[in-house]
């Protein structure tokens, strides 16, 4: 059981919740090689939700006050249920195959009481069928069976339904000290029972299709010397359009949101190899490095982009057509606002690439009666947009309209993230440390920053990025001791040095904050 009330250090931002979770299983005697049970998890919550700020210098109040009975809040109060039940049933056969069926069903209820039109039921039931063979230690055969369906409810959506349906399979081998793997996947996916979204193209004329989607994944690892591991590892991706990005139309205050049910899914692949090594500093300390490159790369990623829209139709406009104004004026005579027009819209956006490199070193180890733990991490990224359309690159904030010229940086993106911990304990007592550290971010969209037909979304933004331009450098402390065998005592200070900073624009996080922790084990 987990109860769970804080009152938020913005303005209507509380969170009030309960959860209960659990499991039963029983295993046979007369049949040991088989096993079954079943898990259970049900959540009921009360949320403020707080999505972006007055001003810069009133960054912990609501755009729009926080009363929420004025149509320009931007706070929402809502209450919600999250029930899940997993069964399960795993068994062996008499040639030793490994036989196991997993299912799910999903319950999520979403009430917003500030606007009961925003309001949401969906329900997820999915079941997963796999088979797994060795033949010996070295060689290992799976394959399955698996389909989701999902069902939404909601008013401001309307009602959806979704199918997935996938077949997949995977071979294992080890020769010596080389592990390889293969593996293939069929995808089938089906919205309201539309199409396409499947359809894997022959040819260019895109005369010839499959009804299914293959991805595929590759892998290896070889032991290059005690303690030393080289890996390299290729996969392929798809992530359909979800009926939030198809089909939700709604604003919270000044920001509206539109559908759009032509989106498609977006496709990608990943790479990544990588060198881990074991090192042992004298007799009592040991650790780990890890150093891996990769890259990922992305078609028709979908994003949410800011334009001018005509809310009959939900069909974005583009300022650059001839007759732009002419369709804003058509729509002033039907009774639009101009800032009825703006807002945001998921599409398929662009091609993207993101690179770098990722760095690790996890050591254990004694000094006299003291231990000491300490985990080092650095991700260099380079998230670069791979898409030259003006329209597209205009909505940078880097944008230089007079030049033309622009930062190709991923919005919301950043290039440096750094993470340190150590912890040192000396008999029942610890003291610990940790950091992290986020670059700045280079680009977001580039309404944010301007103002719009006299309206501004997020006043005093601007000024706060070229000042707030270094990145955010976080320290935490923490402290425990432990007593009675079974008892625990800990206080936890975050953001020790009561660092101003933001995770995205518009949000400030939390300044520093106490807790006192009390665990006793039963």
């Amino acid at each position: 059981m987990n109860g769970y009330s804080n009152s938020g250090y913005k303005e209507g931002e509380t969170e009030d919740r309960g959860r209960l979770s659990g499991s039963v299983f029983f295993r046979p005697e007369k049949f040991d090689k088989l096993k079954a049970g079943l898990s259970y998890n049900a959540q009921f919550q009360k949320t403020g939700n707080f999505i972006i700020w007055e001003s810069d210098s009133l960054a912990y109040t609501p755009s729009g006050t926080a009363d929420t009975s004025l149509a320009t809040s931007t706070l929402t109060y809502n209450t919600g249920a999250r029930i899940s039940v997993d069964p399960y049933v795993k068994f062996y056969d008499k040639k030793n195959n490994l036989h196991t069926l997993k299912s799910r069903y999903y319950f999520v209820n979403n009430t917003n009481l500030t606007n009961t039109a925003q309001s949401s039921n969906a329900g997820v039931l999915y079941g997963d069928y796999q088979f797994q063979h060795k033949w010996d230690k070295n060689s290992v055969l799976t394959a399955g069976i698996s389909g989701i369906r999902s069902e939404v409810k909601a008013t401001l959506f309307g009602n959806h339904f979704s199918n997935n349906l996938a077949l997949y399979g995977q071979y294992e081998q080890s020769i010596g000290k080389l592990d390889l793997t293969g593996g293939m996947r069929l995808e089938h996916f089906e919205q309201d029972r539309m199409q396409g979204d499947t359809y894997y193209y022959l040819n260019a004329d895109s005369t010839s299709k499959l009804p299914v989607y293959p991805i595929f994944r590759l892998g290896a690892h070889y032991e290059v010397a005690k303690f030393s591991h080289l890996r390299a590892s290729f996969g392929q991706g798809v992530r359909f359009p979800s009926v939030a990005e198809r089909y939700t139309k709604t604003s919270v205050g000044a920001l509206n949101v539109f559908p759009n049910a032509a989106l498609t899914p977006e496709t990608g692949w990943a790479a990544e190899i990588g060198f881990k090594q074991g090192v042992k500093i004298g007799e009592n300390w040991k650790g780990l490095i890890d150093v891996a490159g990769f890259i990922n790369q992305y078609s028709n990623m979908m994003e949410f982009t800011f334009g001018f829209f005509d809310p009959s139709t939900n069909q974005r406009l583009n300022p650059d057509s001839p007759t732009f104004n002419n369709q804003i004026v058509a729509l002033i005579g039907k009774g639009y606002e101009i800032t009825d027009m703006i807002g945001f819209g998921s599409e398929n956006s662009e091609k993207a690439r993101i690179s770098g490199i990722e760095f690790s070193f996890n050591s254990i180890g004694e000094i006299g009666d003291v231990s000491i733990t300490s985990l080092i991490g650095y991700t260099y990224m380079n998230p670069i947009t791979l898409n030259n359309d003006t329209t597209y690159i205009s909505t940078f904030s880097t944008y230089d309209e007079t030049t033309g010229a622009y930062n190709n940086t991923l919005k919301y993106r950043f290039n440096h993230l750094v993470k340190g911990d150590v912890e040192l304990k000396y008999k029942n007592a610890s003291i610990g440390f940790s950091s992290r550290f986020a670059s700045n971010m280079a680009n977001i969209d580039k309404v944010f920053e301007d103002d719009i037909a006299g309206t501004t979304i997020l006043p005093g933004l601007k000024e706060y990025r070229k000042t707030d331009n270094k990145g955010s450098l976080v320290f935490d402390a923490r402290f425990g001791y432990e007593f009675l065998t079974n008892y625990r005592v800990g206080f936890i200070i975050n953001n020790v040095f009561n660092r101003e900073y933001s995770s995205r624009p518009g949000d400030i996080q939390a300044p520093r904050n106490f807790i006192l922790q009390v665990q006793m084990k039963f």
